[in-house]
């Protein structure tokens, strides 16, 4: 099968098995993990066409969600081992009408899951620890330097297969409700 310039060709097989989301869809553009390695982010504009690519992150991208506050912003993780590294960023789309995408926060938190907060920032996991994340926290190098966090000791998922999927669909539910508890306080 011949390689085309509209469509990507993904093989399940080469997923990495934490990976939550590989796509985010704006108001006016589309955003996908790209590259074998999943390190770079696709950017496509809705209207133009127009592409662009995004590029930091050292490891597989596991997780992107769109902001609920910023329809012009997203968050993008990361898992990898060496904390020197960034593994979090958010992006923003310049103003300008060409499409162009500037990380305005990174962050060197390792995560594998990420959601918006509707009250602003981004609640983050890694699987031991659930960290809201803000721009005056960027520096922030652990989860417990984080002005909001909670450690799942008791809570953490089990690495078995069978427990894997039960255990991902818990810590999710539990980082949505952690973060619609922190948009009321």
């Amino acid at each position: 099968m011949s390689k085309s310039n509209n469509v990507s060709f993904l093989k399940v097989d080469d997923l990495d098995r934490d990976l939550r989301n590989i796509l985010v869809v704006g108001h006016s553009f589309i955003c996908y993990s790209v590259t074998a390695k999943r390190t770079s982010i696709r950017a496509i504009d809705t209207v133009s066409g127009e592409k662009a690519l995004l590029k930091g992150h050292e490891t597989s991208i596991l997780d992107l969600k769109l902001s609920l506050t910023d329809d012009q912003s997203f968050c993008t993780v990361d898992h990898g081992p060496d904390l020197s590294k960034n593994h979090v960023f958010v992006w923003k789309r310049a103003a300008s009408k060409t499409l162009e995408f500037e990380s305005v926060y990174q962050s060197k938190l390792p995560a594998k899951i990420v959601q918006p907060n509707p009250a602003g920032g981004w609640a983050i996991s890694d699987e031991k620890n659930i960290g809201l994340l803000t721009i005056d926290n960027a520096t922030a190098t652990q989860y417990s330097q984080l002005p909001y966090h909670i450690a799942l000791e008791d809570e953490r998922v089990s690495s078995k297969t069978h427990h894997r999927r039960c255990g991902l669909t818990h810590l999710f539910a539990s980082l949505n409700l952690w973060v619609y508890v922190l948009s009321i306080v």
